[in-house]
């Protein structure tokens, strides 16, 4: 029987072992329920077997049940106590009575119960995880001891199942969380293996930016990169690991071969999960960011840098290479005849030339050199390290380039700049205004010697007028001291600031009344001193310029303001002395010197708590000089001396001997220099000091950072800091590491032996366990006291042993990782206990202290030490996910905070109530962030959306809004936040995630900023305007709108008059009172230059006009001596797909019909306008082929001698023998090709028509007549005008008297310097010239002084008009007479009638033409009426 009895208990354990695999894991119990009862059933009677699962508070969680094929456990009896038995049964096992307990389930069932019912708690770890029910038929009998110990037993079984089940899900819905916060980041998050590159995670945002599906276990460079065989030739993993950091980082740019995006990458090395270091990368896609940046620094025009951005990249450049000890030349260019070409030409052409000009420009350019705009036709040219001849060599190959350029293009205008320059050596000081303003007066000077512009002033009164206005910037009051009369005089008073004094006076007069006006008490007595003539005139006939002093005088306004007073001679003569006397306000001055010096001194203030110690090391020398800022170094400070010296001494008496290579390596003599040498920007070193290296004193933490000056000094200079308390955080951090990775395995006592300092502490033990000795003291004394009383006797020598230091260290030193012993120890029951005692030694870090960590744990209990050991084991894949994702969200600095359903609360993390402000109580998020003002009151509507998103059962949200800090000021933070929701449906869970995205987003809208506005006015930059409107047609099709362009008349001038500065300002108020008197939804813009254009709403036309209106009034009221007068184009909207572009290129056509204009200054786009526009665009179309086909061709118009009635030359003039249209007459045409340019290539054709003609003439033998031919202006400014001439003369063998170049008098009032220049040349040459049009203009009479034509031809209008009255005839007669004075042929035009003749020849002028005596024929008809008919 009792061989029977011990198969049953072998058969029972070997089932039991098979059981325990059964249960373990995450399967539930409705899935286990059968095998379970199966089990039970081979050893004991069971009828009936059910399990409940709950939570800690009572809540069902899962339920199963099972019956035997005779006995069916009653649905109605299961279902009554799972809804309202759970409860009573939790209440009757906090009460601790089974009886009970068995009771209360059988009051739960039925009362006819055919069984012996019994119930058990199933518990954990002392934790109620729910109930198994058991129930045995009567006919078995009531239930044996046996049966119920197995039982109970077997419910402990099942508790270890219920443990695993919790604790996976608790697991589970923790991965989960982490999981979502990392996808919901809005950075890219992958680490990879430091050795293999394998991915080892990445984030799901990554995974969809790259496309990339499982990337885990893959080559990073495979995923991520396009067409790798190996690690990328910019992976920063090997720079990272070479670092020799604590935890090094770098950050980074990449432009991404598989996405195209560019990406800032945030690199570091971190510890994983298994223990190994590994690469961790955010990186944040900037495209956008960076095509804003670029967008806002550029100009739009020509793609260079615009003039904020350009003048910060001056600052830089001038700053880098006074840092390298190179030279630095800055040039600055304006475009010659801008203006003119934007005139005649359209703007259109002028953009075309700037973008030439600046393209040529950056071909030029070196590898640091850059160009800029700084305004409408002005540039600016940076060569770094380059001296002044060689940048003006620079410069002049590019104007020769500009020069082919021109040619190529057969533009008839010359493409070309001035330029100045100023040169910047390494010890000069200069800002960038003072570099710009001598590169600006340097071009000015350049200008004026090449005669370039329009002279509206002379040259005498404009340097007479910039002298004043030097005068009255620089200088509030100028005095002229006559020291000889003993008189003061007054020459120039520049504002009312000062209290005045005597205009004009005795000497003593006027210092007295100045005394008296106002100057500072303090200040009277070195000013009696300053003003002494006697000294005054000693000083300056002893050979001083000049003598200054500096002191208060009373203002208007009550207050004292600094003035520098400068004292210079004018004259010198023996019987007396004249000097100026200028004043200066110098109060701003003043008052930046007082801030200066206060920042210098917080600076020192910080400097002095930043170091301990700074020794300047001269390298050539060898010699030192050190300055102490702490106490700490005051005994061994030595102030100078030789450097070799003083290091031995601080090697031999402080240094510890283990430091001493690592210093010498990097702080020797030699090693300074040669770290200079090899260009190396610092030097460091970490080491211990201690006082005469004596056992006892202290040993403190000393960091040595060198750094070199690169001004030639040669000079090393040594920051020394106490890293002391530092290294101490930092050790005590890496130890509390080690405790946090030993603690997870639950041991009973866990000691820290620190063998350096021969001393322990107990970090943990399980109270009430074991017999202690005291929590910290001497290490070997402790030894000693626990093997005398903690230890079995039996034991005493193997702990002994065990616990030998120097064994233990050979031990380590052999490459073991842990020595583990098993002894009796004491516990507090008094009874010796099994147990084992690990103990490991942690990593040295930095040389620090020699510590081992000491393990105990209770090997009686191995049922949980083995439990331990298969949780881990099922659990494993689990926790290396949290730890993973625990370890990014420390990396990433992400806020997480969470809300529960079951604590109905919110959970906010310390770093989130130290971050902002606000009483972090358990209230709901909202209420938190508004009724303690958090939230910034503006984006209240944003959390308002976001909670009612939440509301709305969005399993996700996220807002970008600004709160508020514990220092006061407001952060832009991204707050997401993602829901889990339970299986009803219900709000489970709510995880939220808080991250600082200030920086990113003020850059973000800075950089907006910056490309939509225009940054001189602070309103919308044209492409911006362009935008704006395309939305406001788009989304108002009902409201009347017109756009509205404005420029200002000759601004140019007032910029050259009054400098940049003050057309700058200009333009700002224009903007201003633009944005004052349009209406509230009108769209403005500065286009550019002093151009602007509107988009505004209307009723009347009356309406616009009225706006021009006021417009023009309130710039009549801008105080500037020039007054600024706008014009207006308007174009009416009436065809909404219509581009904006074209809109303002139509209001800008209706403005140039009033440019100019004395009596209107606004016009309207008509029918009349848009008809002319479309006749415009039907010429332009066909005039190439035009020329090509040769359907242009001359008419001649005869000139009559009124005397003999007989031919003696013609006129050429142009016509259009259009094939479908007939004949197109010049004035239909000309006048455009005059605007576009194609007026030069006509011209050349007809001038060759002419000479092909003279040819024929005289080939013919006819005596051949002289032609006169039409030059249009645009000739003037071709350089190659009178090349051309020449050639023509030259290619058809034509006597140069035969051809007469005709010119308007309008040409020679626009441009006479050229003009005449090119006329002089030309009649070397034999070339006539006449003047046509004149008594047209305003100027005639008063330039036949001043003219060098052969011939004047008289106006139409000046005849039909002047000559029809008595006194226009005398006009008439005398303009005659007075030519002939000059020895001026005239000519008359427009003769239409015989008393017309009459009068001319009676009046002296013998040849005129006109349709009296012959309209313009063609060239065979002329042929006939000149020369057959003679």
């Amino acid at each position: 029987m009792y061989r029977k009895f011990n198969q049953y208990l072998q058969d029972f354990y070997q089932d039991l072992r098979n059981l325990e695999k059964l249960v373990r894991g995450s399967k539930s119990i409705q899935s286990n329920v059968d095998d379970l009862a199966d089990f039970i059933s081979r050893y004991i009677v069971v009828s009936k077997f059910a399990l409940v699962r709950t939570d800690a508070a009572g809540k069902l969680l899962e339920e199963a049940c099972w019956s035997s094929y005779d006995s069916i456990f009653p649905k109605e009896d299961f279902d009554r106590l799972m809804r309202e038995g759970i409860p009573s049964l939790i209440e009757a096992y906090q009460s601790g009575s089974e009886a009970d307990l068995n009771s209360l389930f059988r009051s739960q069932t039925s009362n006819d119960l055919d069984c012996y019912p019994l119930a058990y708690p199933i518990l954990y770890e002392e934790s109620l995880l729910g109930f198994a029910f058991y129930c045995k038929p009567l006919r078995a009998g009531d239930w044996a001891e046996w049966e119920r110990n197995v039982l109970q037993m077997f419910t402990s079984i099942i508790g270890l199942s219920f443990s695993d089940i919790n604790q996976i899900e608790k697991d589970r819905v923790q991965s989960w969380i982490l999981t979502e916060v990392m996808d919901c980041m809005k950075a890219n998050l992958y680490i990879t293996d430091v050795e293999t590159d394998e991915i080892l995670y990445m984030n799901q945002t990554m995974k969809q930016a790259f496309g990339a599906e499982n990337p885990e276990g893959k080559k990073c460079w495979e995923v991520l990169q396009k067409e790798l065989k190996g690690r990328c030739a910019f992976c920063p993993v090997k720079e990272l690991l070479e670092s020799g950091e604590a935890r090094p980082s770098c950050v980074w740019e990449e432009t991404n071969s598989v996405t195209g995006r560019t990406y800032e990458n945030y690199d570091s090395l971190m510890k994983w999960t298994d223990g190994r270091i590994v690469h961790f990368q955010q990186s944040y896609d900037i495209t956008d960011t960076k095509a804003l940046s670029a967008a806002a620094s550029r100009d739009d025009l020509t793609g260079i840098l615009n003039r904020r951005a350009g003048k910060q990249a001056l600052m830089m450049a001038a700053a880098e290479a006074k840092k390298d000890g190179v030279p630095l030349t800055v040039g600055l260019y304006d475009v010659n005849e801008l203006k003119k070409i934007n005139d005649h030409y359209g703007h259109a052409e002028g953009d075309f030339l700037i973008s030439v000009i600046a393209e040529t420009v950056k071909k030029q350019m070196g590898e640091k050199d850059f160009p800029f705009r700084l305004s409408g036709d002005e540039f600016v040219v940076v060569f770094y390290n380059c001296l002044k001849p060689e940048a003006e060599n620079r410069f002049n190959q590019i104007l020769s380039f500009l020069e082919q350029k021109r040619k190529t293009l057969c533009k008839p205008y010359e493409i070309s700049f001035c330029f100045g320059m100023c040169e910047i050596r390494p010890e000069e000081e200069f800002t960038v205004s003072d570099i710009l303003a001598q590169a600006d007066e340097k071009m000015y000077r350049q200008k004026q010697e090449r005669g370039k512009g329009i002279k509206i002033v002379r040259e005498s009164e404009l340097k007479r007028l910039e002298s004043e206005l030097a005068l009255q910037n620089s200088y509030i009051e100028i005095y002229e001291w006559n020291f000889s009369m003993d008189y003061v005089a007054l020459i120039m008073r520049n504002n009312e600031m000062l209290v005045p004094v005597a205009e004009t006076g005795s000497t003593d007069k006027t210092f007295k009344k100045e005394m008296e006006a106002g100057i500072h008490p303090d200040d009277i007595e070195k000013c009696s001193a300053f003003y002494r003539k006697g000294e005054l005139e000693k000083a300056f006939r002893s050979g001083e310029k000049e003598r200054t002093i500096e002191y208060r005088r009373l203002g208007r306004d009550g207050k004292y303001y600094w003035i520098l007073v400068t004292v210079m001679p004018i004259t010198l003569e023996k019987d007396g002395v004249r000097v100026l006397i200028l004043l200066k306000n110098i109060s701003e001055q003043k008052e930046l010197k007082t801030e200066q010096d206060k920042l210098e001194k917080r600076f020192n203030m910080v400097f002095r708590q930043a170091i301990d110690l700074m020794t300047e090391v001269d390298l050539a020398t060898g010699r030192f000089s050190t300055r102490i800022f702490s106490e700490r170094f005051r005994e061994t400070y030595i102030p100078e001396g030789e450097y070799g010296e003083y290091l031995n001494i601080a090697l031999q008496k402080n240094i510890l001997e283990e430091d001493r290579e690592n210093v010498i390596k990097s702080f020797s003599l030699d090693a300074l220099k040669k770290a200079m040498a090899s260009g190396c920007k610092e030097v460091s070193c970490q080491f211990r000091v201690q006082k005469g290296l004596q056992k006892g004193e202290p040993v403190y933490w000393l960091e040595n950072r060198a750094f070199f000056m690169r001004d030639g000094s040669g000079i090393a200079v040594i920051i020394s800091r106490d890293i002391t308390e530092q290294k101490k955080r930092e050790m005590q951090e890496h130890i509390a590491e080690q405790y946090d990775t030993a603690l997870r395995n639950i041991y009973d006592e866990l000691f820290e032996l620190n063998l350096s300092q021969n001393s322990y502490k107990i970090v943990y033990h399980t109270a009430g366990k074991y017999v202690i000795p005291p929590e910290e003291g001497v290490l070997e004394e402790a030894v000693y006291d626990v093997s005398e009383h903690m230890i079995h006797p039996d034991d005493k020598k193997r702990f002994l042993d065990f616990f030998d230091i120097k064994k233990m260290r050979e031990s380590f030193a052999c490459g073991k990782e842990s020595l583990l012993g098993e002894f009796r120890k004491l516990w507090t029951d008094g009874k010796y206990h099994w147990s084992s005692i690990t103990v490991f030694p942690v990593k040295r870090f930095d040389r620090g202290d020699e510590i081992y960590l000491c393990f105990i744990m209770d090997l009686v209990d191995q049922k949980r030490a083995d439990e331990i050991e298969k949780q881990n084991q099922i659990l494993r894949q689990q926790q290396l996910d949290d730890e993973r994702y625990r370890i990014i969200l420390e990396q990433t600095d992400t806020i997480v905070f969470e809300w529960s359903r079951e604590k109905r609360e919110f959970y906010f993390p310390d770093k989130m109530k130290e971050l902002f402000t606000g009483n972090y109580n358990h209230r709901q998020l909202k209420d938190n962030w508004e009724e303690d003002r958090v939230i910034h009151p503006k984006d209240r509507s944003k959390l308002h959306e976001f909670i009612e998103r939440i509301q709305m059962g969005r399993s996700y949200a996220e807002m970008l809004v600004r709160l508020k800090t514990k220092k006061g000021h407001y952060i832009w933070c991204q707050v997401a936040v993602t829901i889990v929701k339970s299986m009803d449906g219900g709000l489970e869970r709510l995880i939220g995630t808080i991250n600082d995205a200030d920086e990113a987003t003020k850059a973000a809208r800075d950089l907006r900023y910056r490309a939509e506005y225009d940054l001189l006015t602070g309103i919308y930059n044209v492409q911006t305007f362009f935008e704006k409107t395309e939305e406001l047609l788009k989304k108002h099709p009902e409201r009347k709108l017109a756009v509205i362009r404005m420029d200002v008349n000759r601004f140019k001038f007032i910029n050259d008059l009054y400098g940049i500065e003050e057309g700058d300002k200009l333009l700002r108020f224009i903007a201003q009172i633009i944005k004052l008197n349009v209406g509230e939804n009108d769209i403005y813009c500065r286009v550019s230059g002093d151009i602007f254009s509107m988009c505004v709403q209307y009723q009347t036309e009356d309406d616009l006009t009225e706006l021009t209106k006021t417009l023009t009034k309130r710039l009549a009221e801008y105080s500037l001596g020039y007054k600024a007068v706008p014009y207006f184009g308007i174009c009416i909207i009436s065809d909404r797909r219509i581009p904006v572009r074209i809109l303002c290129d139509w209001a800008n056509m209706a403005q140039k019909t009033v440019k100019g204009n004395m009596i209107s200054n606004t016009a309207f786009y008509d029918d009349k306008l848009r008809a002319k526009q479309l006749d415009e665009r039907q010429i332009e179309e066909s005039m190439e082929r035009a020329l090509e086909e040769e359907q242009f061709t001359i008419y001649l118009q005869p000139k009559y001698d009124i005397r003999t009635s007989k031919i003696v030359g013609a006129e050429a003039l142009a016509r259009w023998l259009h094939p479908t249209e007939g004949m197109i007459m010049p004035d239909r045409f000309i006048p455009l090709f005059e605007r576009n340019g194609f007026i030069i290539r006509l011209d050349e054709y007809i001038w060759e028509q002419v000479c092909k003609t003279l040819r024929r003439w005289i080939d013919l033998g006819y005596t051949p007549l002289p032609v006169s031919m039409n030059v249009s202006r645009l000739h003037i400014f071709n350089p190659d005008f009178c090349k051309t001439m020449k050639s023509l003369a030259e290619q058809y063998r034509l006597p140069k008297e035969l051809i007469e170049l005709e010119l308007t008098e309008t040409t020679f009032i626009e441009n006479p310097e050229e003009l005449y220049k090119a006329m002089t040349g030309l009649q070397k040459e034999g070339f006539q010239f006449s003047m046509d049009d004149f008594g047209a203009g305003y100027s005639s009479l008063n330039m036949l002084k001043n003219t060098k034509v052969n011939t004047i031809k008289l106006d139409k209008g000046f005849i039909s008009d002047v000559a029809s009255v008595p006194a226009g005839k005398t006009v008439v007669h005398c303009t005659i007479e007075m030519a002939k004075q000059l020895n001026l042929e005239v000519v008359s035009e427009g003769v239409e009638t015989k008393e017309q003749a009459d009068f001319l020849l009676e009046a002296g002028c013998n040849i005129a033409q006109g349709y009296y005596f012959s309209k313009p024929v063609p060239v065979k008809e002329f042929e006939k009426l000149a020369f057959e008919g003679a």
